[in-house]
Formats: C-alpha cells, structure tokens, sequence
C-alpha cells in the first residue's frame, strides 16, 4: 500500500480515521483537529499548529498525524441568498 518508511502513520491513520471516528467527532468536535497516533485518536486541539506541534513535542517523526475534523460551514453571506432556488 503506502511506504511507513516514506510516509509514516499517515495513511493508515485517515483510513482509521474515516472507519472509527469520523462520525462521532463531526457531531462532537466539528472545525477542531484531531491528533493521531497507532490508529487512535490521543487529543483533540483547536487549530492545526499547535495539534503538530503537540506531536512533534511527544513522537518520533512519522509517527503521528493530523486530521481536520469535518468542514465547518461556509459564510456566504448576502451571496447565500443568490443561491435559493427560485
């Protein structure tokens, strides 16, 4: 599949994260980020700095990896209107 000499964790981390998680941290945690290691989800973070800087601070490289967690809603604004069906 993905070389883990070249890529590391992240690959099979998003499948896992897509199988377990997503769904439960979409109507938990939606806009965070979340913080992979070994296929589990170890924290939860605002933003993707500091979710990268916390896995650099506690695994090897390689090691981890991050996730957004779903999309949050899009700000149209006054365009929103212009999209309603007539």
């Amino acid at each position: 599949m993905h070389d883990p000499s070249i890529y590391g964790q992240v690959f099979d981390n998003r499948e896992i994260y897509e199988e377990n998680y997503r769904s439960e941290l979409e109507r938990t945690d939606l806009g965070r980020v979340a913080l992979m290691h070994d296929g589990e989800v170890v924290d939860i973070f605002d933003d993707d700095y500091t979710a990268s800087r916390t896995g650099f601070d506690r695994f090897p490289p390689g090691r981890f990896s991050t996730h957004p967690i779903g999309h949050p809603p899009i700000q149209l604004g006054c365009l929103g209107m212009s999209l309603l069906p007539a």
